[in-house]
């Protein structure tokens, strides 16, 4: 462990998350139904001057703010269209979230736990692997840890840019996924104040009745734009946007009370095991924990994921912002003096779990219930990759019984977990099986028979929105799948069909293709007639038996 005396270990850090962040990002294709929805929506946007509107597959699309698009669709504008540019925002905003954590973590409590907390950071699972899906999710998590690195840096450094970029990036937030940008770091804000106010010490001002408005003003700025041009969107965005999604299943997205806890044990692999003991002893040093840094947590942390767990709609990807504070007093707690070794327990737990993970990966792939590839469609490569993984963790199992530092059991953990991740980056092409899997080899298929792009492509019953983004074209589908909001207009009437199975009949005397799900092909006697060109995964691609005659009108729905 020379290396890490030679090196800064911040320098490490930055060189790992370059690795990660950087590794196979554009070799894997692009996961339905949303990497593919904010990629194709981007896609069209680049091909648009008129950037206030989103479309998806030719139709307006509001469900989201507009600025993942806006950054994405230049992104497309300068590298093409393809899965490495459109990836390049959540990679980036996932490059800078980490930056901004080890600034709070260095300010908060000093160099060592600076490193601590991005390297925690950067290996762990959620954080790791959205920071590679084109979503709103890191982009967001971005503003929000931004928005706390000001706060930080005017609270303890006096800095008075800090509380600007506080305001400016809560309302970019806003701009990207809605309130909850806006939320998180006023929380985080109010509760210093509150500390500094039961602690008897000057409270910072934090000028809420001029900064709010203006972080309020930058956010909703697009949707008073939208309601300019068409007062009747206020209803779709106020009530099914926000109160329903807050508030009721309208979006089928309930979850159990234990999906949360369960989304932290996993989405923090693999520090996952030292989450009880940190709790523990936060618990049983809650008295000396109530300073300025302990309220900043309360706020940044316990409040939000409280009114998450209130809210009736979950997703995992919603606690993705509370992974930077997560990290930073992980690495607090392992740089405290009253630590000491008591976290060698926890770290050969870490160790034993991560070698138990590797050696169920080859018995899940042989379980006739779980839809994985089997064993020989990973190359030697792939196994060899992990068989050394495998002993390296082994190797750190035993030597942590041998007073190894701490310090080189965070690299050599983070080390070997992220060659782990880019090892089954590197095969997620054959590893997605499910649903999610892309449709890319269908549309590479549609390519090849039909090279100039003039046969029509129905989506039957499902919305496989790459199909839009690999095809360079619009396709048909039904309106369910559609997302329409406004009004149809113009060619839009007959693209978007409001019965896919008459649409289908009525393609199948013409030349066309059909994309879709293979147990719906099975229940679908009317797709039977259809010739059968590919499956790929959960996914089958018919074509029409004369598909090779491409003089045929197009298909029109009338």
């Amino acid at each position: 462990m020379q290396i890490l005396k030679t090196f800064n270990p911040f320098l490490i850090v930055i060189l790992m998350a370059v690795l990660l962040l950087a590794g196979w990002l554009g070799s894997r294709g692009l996961a339905e139904p949303d990497e593919t929805r904010f990629s194709e929506i981007s896609r069209e946007m680049a091909l648009q001057t008129d950037w206030l509107i989103p479309h998806l597959n030719g139709v307006p699309h509001f469900q989201k703010p507009p600025l993942t698009y806006w950054i994405t669709a230049t992104f497309i504008r300068r590298f093409g269209a393809n899965e490495w540019a459109v990836r390049l925002t959540p990679a980036l905003a996932a490059f800078g979230t980490l930056l901004f954590t080890m600034v709070i973590a260095g300010i908060l409590y000093g160099k060592t736990c600076r490193w601590q907390a991005g390297l925690i950071l950067v290996a762990s699972l959620l954080f790791a692997s959205l920071a590679r899906i084109i979503t709103t999710d890191m982009l967001l998590t971005f503003f929000i840890t931004a928005a706390v690195a000001g706060l930080v840096g005017y609270v303890h450094l006096g800095r008075k840019s800090g509380l600007a970029l506080f305001y400016l990036c809560m309302g970019l937030g806003f701009l990207t996924k809605g309130p909850l940008a806006i939320l998180i770091p006023s929380f985080a804000g109010a509760a210093i104040q509150a500390g500094k106010w039961r602690q008897r010490k000057p409270v910072s001002p934090m000028y809420w009745w001029l900064g709010l408005p203006v972080a309020l003003l930058i956010g909703l700025s697009w949707y008073l734009a939208i309601l300019h041009r068409d007062r009747t969107m206020f209803d779709y965005f106020f009530r099914y946007e926000f109160v329903e999604r807050f508030a009721s299943n309208t979006h089928n997205r309930s979850k159990p009370i234990w999906f949360y806890p369960a989304v932290m044990v996993v989405g923090f692999l693999p520090w996952a095991a030292f989450v009880p003991v940190v709790l523990r002893d936060a618990w049983r040093q809650r008295r000396s924990l109530a300073s300025a840094n302990g309220w900043l947590f309360i706020g940044w942390v316990i409040v939000p994921y409280i009114v998450l767990s209130l809210v009736v709609s979950k997703l995992a990807t919603y606690l993705l912002p509370l992974m930077p504070p997560m990290s930073i007093l992980l690495a607090r707690w392992l740089d405290h003096p009253t630590t000491a070794d008591r976290w060698r327990v926890s770290a050969r737990i870490t160790a034993g779990l991560l070698a138990a993970i590797l050696l169920t990966l080859p018995a899940l792939t042989l379980s006739p219930k779980i839809r994985l590839p089997q064993l020989g469609d990973l190359p030697i490569a792939f196994w060899l990759v992990m068989v050394l993984v495998l002993g390296s963790v082994l190797i750190l199992w035993c030597a942590l019984g041998r007073n190894l530092s701490l310090k080189a059991f965070l690299f050599w953990m983070t080390g070997t977990w992220i060659c782990m991740l880019l090892a089954l980056a590197s095969q997620a092409n054959v590893l997605m099986t499910g649903g999610n899997r892309s449709v890319r080899a269908l549309t590479q298929a549609v390519n090849r028979l039909d090279p100039a792009g003039t046969v029509p492509v129905l989506a039957f019953n499902c919305r496989a929105n790459g199909a839009e983004f690999y095809l360079r074209r619009y396709v048909y589908r039904g309106r369910s799948w559609s997302d329409v909001v406004l009004p149809l207009e113009g060619e839009m009437i007959q693209r978007i069909v409001p019965n896919v199975r008459v649409a289908a009949d009525a393609l199948l005397g013409h030349p066309a293709f059909i994309i879709v799900k293979h147990k719906a092909y099975l229940k679908e006697v009317g797709l039977q007639k259809w010739q059968d060109v590919l499956r790929d995964g959960p996914w089958q691609l018919l074509a029409s038996p004369d598909v090779a005659s491409l003089n045929d009108a197009p298909f029109r729905h009338d």
